[in-house]
């Protein structure tokens, strides 16, 4: 079963630049940070976060292992959008693409760098891509990824202590018009408000993910 999830965990191993483009140095240092990783297990907890949705929390374990698909143990029903929420960051650097400055700042005393990337290539499923790095902690700390399809989504990654590189919880921010969210998935304990979800109102919804217990592979 697929997750939301592997919007941050198979970036891992995103960065398979076959590219001869300028590419941001500092993106490169957190690329070297995360080609580090060679496999783990985390349990994790999900919540939605949509206004015509009530679902209660999942609980599941992630199995990650460097070069193999991302799997997950759970005896919950997850969300698992077909098209969309499935997007991962490796997908960004699939083809070639160009990396822009946008600002640089600094936020409780950290260096914090916002870059643009952008596509060179018509084979990419995005249009542009915004990634906010922390230069100090050399990590990702949040994304926003505008699709050809399915709208835009912004990610934000909380870390436990300072040196982490892997997070402790992301959020998913999204266009739920944009996606479709089989419901059929989420289980018999999911309750759906029909009314609402007819509703011609634009809908903002997001996913919360926790993740706790991280562990290596044995």
């Amino acid at each position: 079963m697929r997750l939301c999830l592997t919007f941050f965990f198979l970036s891992v191993s995103f960065f398979s630049l076959a590219q001869q483009t300028a590419i941001d140095q500092d993106l490169l240092l957190i690329k070297e940070r995360l080609d580090s990783i060679v496999d783990f297990t985390v349990d994790m907890g999900l919540e939605v976060d949509v206004n015509f949705i009530s679902m209660p929390k999942k609980t599941g374990t992630l199995i990650y292992r460097k070069g193999a698909p991302a799997k997950i143990s759970t005896d919950d029903f997850m969300l698992v959008p077909k098209r969309g929420l499935d997007f991962k960051l490796e997908q960004l650097f699939e083809n070639p693409f160009i990396t822009v400055l946008r600002k640089t700042y600094i936020k409780e005393g950290d260096s914090i760098k916002v870059i643009n990337a952008i596509p060179n290539s018509d084979k990419a499923d995005f249009s542009i891509a915004e990634l906010t790095l922390n230069i100090s902690k050399r990590r990702i700390q949040q994304t926003k990824i505008s699709t050809l399809r399915d709208g835009s989504y912004d990610i934000f990654l909380k870390y436990p202590d300072d040196t982490a590189i892997l997070p402790e919880q992301i959020k998913i921010q999204f266009e739920v018009e944009r996606i479709r969210i089989p419901l059929s998935f989420l289980g018999q304990d999911v309750k759906v408000n029909h009314k609402l979800k007819r509703s011609d109102d634009i809908k903002k919804g997001a996913i919360l993910l926790d993740l706790y217990n991280y562990r290596k592979q044995p």
